[in-house]
């Protein structure tokens, strides 16, 4: 496997790692608040996975693709930031200081893997010929 393809598995693979512990605060959270895990399928995102399903399946293995892939890995974390601004938001509004500091700390985190992917889309791109 080329070294970008190496890089982009292993931020997926450490994604899935933080993303599956992400998933836990959130369900503890709702499920104080007395709410339902289950909700409306998330559009935006699906739209983002799709585009990104199609690449791979046009695409050869290698940087472009690569290059795409991270393109689309960073607006699915631009879709997470601006649902997490408004949980946020709302937490402030109620007064739950706890909940406000988990998802800031949620969002900020989702913030510096798109700066890792940017990093990486940089370095991807370079393998470019």
């Amino acid at each position: 496997m080329r070294r970008g393809g190496k890089q982009v598995r292993g931020f997926l693979d450490d994604d899935l790692v933080r993303s599956a512990k992400q998933a836990t605060t959130l369900a503890k959270m709702l499920g104080k608040l007395g709410g339902d895990i289950e909700g409306d399928p998330n559009i935006w995102l699906r739209a983002i996975l799709d585009d990104a399903e199609r690449d791979i399946a046009s695409t050869v293995a290698g940087p472009l693709r690569d290059t795409a892939l991270i393109g689309a890995f960073r607006k699915g974390k631009q879709a997470e930031r601006v649902s997490f601004d408004t949980a946020i938001a709302l937490a402030a509004r109620l007064g739950n200081e706890p909940e406000e500091a988990a998802l800031t700390d949620i969002r900020d985190k989702h913030a510096a893997g798109d700066t890792e992917l940017a990093a990486l889309l940089a370095r991807t791109v370079d393998e470019l010929s």
